[in-house]
C-alpha cells in the first residue's frame, strides 16, 4: 500500500486508498484521451506532468503503456474479489438502524 503504514483499518483502509487510485485513473485517462483527440503531443503531455505537482509514479508507469494502447491488468485478478463483499459489509453497517448489521 505504500511506504508506510497509517492505522485507517483493516478493511477502511484498502478501499479507500482504491477509490483515490481509480479516480485519479479516470481523470487520466480522460485527459489522455482529450489530449490526444485534439492531436496534442501526449508524450509531451506526460512529459509537463511528471515535471509539476501531478507527477507520480502510477501516471509515470501507466501513462506510456496507455499511449502505446497497452492496458494489462497489473496486479492479480483474484484480489478484485475482495473489494465486493468488505463494500457490502460497509454499505449494510451504514443502514438506518443498523438492522442489517444486527442480523450476521
Amino acid at each position: 500500500m505504500g511506504l508506510g503504514f497509517v492505522g485507517l483499518g483493516i478493511m477502511g483502509a484498502p478501499m479507500a486508498l482504491n477509490l483515490i487510485m481509480g479516480c485519479m485513473m479516470s481523470a487520466f485517462c480522460g485527459g489522455l484521451t482529450l489530449a490526444r483527440q485534439s492531436q496534442l503531443d501526449t508524450a509531451e503531455l506526460l512529459d509537463i506532468l511528471d515535471a509539476g505537482a501531478l507527477g507520480n509514479p502510477m501516471f509515470r508507469g501507466k501513462g506510456p503503456q496507455m499511449l502505446a494502447d497497452n492496458f494489462a491488468v497489473a496486479f492479480p485478478l483474484k484480489h478484485t474479489s475482495i473489494s465486493a463483499p468488505c463494500c457490502a459489509l460497509r454499505t449494510t453497517d451504514q443502514q438506518p438502524g443498523g438492522t442489517a448489521a444486527q442480523e450476521t
